[in-house]
């Protein structure tokens, strides 16, 4: 049970960042830097064009090794255990 945007339940977010736009025929990527109660957090937002604007389509989150911790879309369409 949690905020996949914060990272957490409950949150403090400090140090906020927003990177530059990486636009791809359609798609476009931009990363979002973040402090959580002083923990370092990434999420990679992926978007997709649609014909009313630009929606999220999934929301990568890296650790500190920028190995992937978690994808949403991975949450959200697969079942638990």
């Amino acid at each position: 049970d949690f905020d996949p945007y914060v990272v957490g339940q409950d949150f403090l977010l400090t140090d906020f960042e927003v990177g530059a736009i990486e636009e791809m025929s359609g798609t476009a990527r931009v990363t979002v830097t973040f402090r959580n109660f002083d923990a370092p957090e990434t999420n990679v937002f992926t978007l997709v064009r649609e014909t009313d604007g630009w929606k999220i389509d999934d929301v990568t989150n890296l650790g500190d090794d920028g190995e992937v911790n978690y994808r949403l879309r991975q949450i959200l369409t697969h079942p638990f255990p």
